[in-house]
Formats: C-alpha cells, sequence, structure tokens
C-alpha cells in the first residue's frame, strides 16, 4: 500500500524480517521511497545463493519469482495472488480467443486464453480457460534452472477462480496424453526466453535429456494448430 500511495507499481521486489530486496536499484525503481535510504546495502546475488542459512536462498528465489512476475507484465501473463501460479490473460478489454504464435521444429499457434460459453445459453459467459504453469527455481551445481509445471486455471471474470475450476481442472486433464503436456511445457519454455530482459533476469532455453526417443513437435491437443510452409493453419485434434 506505502508503494502504491507513492506511484511506485513495480511487483520485482521481496520484503523479509522488515527487510527490502531487489535486484535493481532502489532509487531507479522507488522502491526507496519506503525505506531509509541511508540503510541500503549493496549484496551480490551469490551472498545469497550461497549462504548456509536457508532462508537467505530462500529470499533469491522468491525474488527470482518476483521479478519474472514484474517481467511479464507487459506479455499480460498474471500471478494468481493466493497460489502463486502463472497464468495468460486477455491482452484487451472483450478478448473471447488469445493465441500465441511459437518455434519448436515447426512453426504453430498456440490458444493460451478462451472465454467458454453456457451450453444452455450462449449469451452467457460459462467461464474463461487460461493456460497456466508454477516455476520452481533451484541451483543444481553453479546454475540455476526454472521447473516448468503446466496446468489450467478457470476464472469466472478473466481473473478471480471460478467456483468450478477444480471441476473443470479434472475434466481438462483427463483428455490430455503425455504429448499433449510435454508441448505445453515447451511452449511455455520457449515464450519465457523470449520474453528475457538483457539487462535483467532472462531465460534460457528448455534443458533436454537424451532419453533414446524421436519426440513429436505437434501437440497432441486441441489448443495447437501447425504453421505449414504455405502458411495454412491446421487443427491439431485429439
Amino acid at each position: 500500500m506505502a508503494l502504491i500511495l507513492n506511484d511506485v507499481h513495480t511487483d520485482a521486489w521481496v520484503c523479509y524480517n522488515n527487510k527490502l530486496f531487489a535486484f535493481h536499484d532502489m532509487e531507479a525503481s522507488g522502491l526507496i521511497s519506503v525505506i531509509d535510504a541511508g540503510s541500503i546495502e549493496r549484496l551480490d546475488v551469490s551472498d545469497l545463493a550461497e549462504s548456509s542459512e536457508i532462508d537467505n536462498v530462500n529470499v533469491l528465489k522468491q525474488l527470482l519469482s518476483a521479478e519474472t512476475r514484474e517481467l511479464l507484465k507487459a506479455r499480460h501473463v498474471r500471478m494468481q495472488p493466493k497460489d502463486r501460479f502463472f497464468y495468460f490473460a486477455a491482452t484487451e478489454e472483450g478478448q473471447t480467443e488469445r493465441k500465441e504464435s511459437w518455434v519448436g521444429k515447426r512453426n504453430a499457434i498456440r490458444r493460451v486464453y478462451e472465454v467458454k460459453r453456457s451450453k444452455k445459453d450462449p449469451t452467457k459467459v460459462a467461464h474463461h480457460q487460461h493456460l497456466s504453469f508454477e516455476l520452481n527455481f533451484t541451483k543444481l551445481g553453479d546454475d540455476w534452472y526454472a521447473q516448468i509445471v503446466p496446468s489450467w486455471f478457470y476464472s469466472y471474470n478473466g481473473h478471480q477462480q471460478s467456483n468450478w475450476h477444480d471441476d473443470l481442472l479434472s475434466q481438462q486433464k483427463r483428455l490430455e496424453h503425455n504429448s499433449s503436456v510435454r508441448n505445453q511445457v515447451r511452449f511455455i519454455a520457449y515464450f519465457l526466453a523470449s520474453a528475457g530482459d538483457e539487462e535483467g533476469l532472462s531465460f534460457q532455453s528448455l534443458l533436454r535429456f537424451d532419453v533414446g526417443e524421436e519426440a513429436d513437435d505437434v501437440a497432441d491437443d486441441q489448443d495447437e494448430a501447425v504453421i505449414g510452409p504455405d502458411d495454412d493453419m491446421r487443427e491439431v485434434a485429439a
């Protein structure tokens, strides 16, 4: 509230033990408006990442999540405040469908948001369906990785969770195959890499493991469309 009253709208910060942490200069970001300027201390990322105190490492993980939240704002991807997962939102008022282009071995388009109409009364909205994902940050060796867990979020107004969310999610999960989930992960990884900030947080390409199988890049679900050489679009249905 103090930040909002000072017209500071960044989410790229973490408050822990009555201390404010941020990757960016606090004067430039406006965070200095709610702290004592004389108490600012500059730390290296390694001071948190290599700390023997688990709380310090957790602060860094929360900072990475907060930085991601701020980074994705401009791409109309929001963080659900209660359960802290990310979901694709409409890019403009009144939008009924949102699709995003991406590139695997093929050019493709994926539906990431859609307004679902009531079957009994098509003039009414039943719910909004959003592609969603969790990000869990972990350090392996000297590098940091983000684990992507894809899912779906169902809202009644584009932001707040529908009362039927759990039932709708169960129905959707029953329709999905391993290839569907795999391609959701690959799409989200591509989207994150394309959203990176040259002066801040950036995501690299998806880490791959050779398991001796040739994976198909075509999604096994109805939310993916492949763009062929003639730029015609064909739906790939389960």
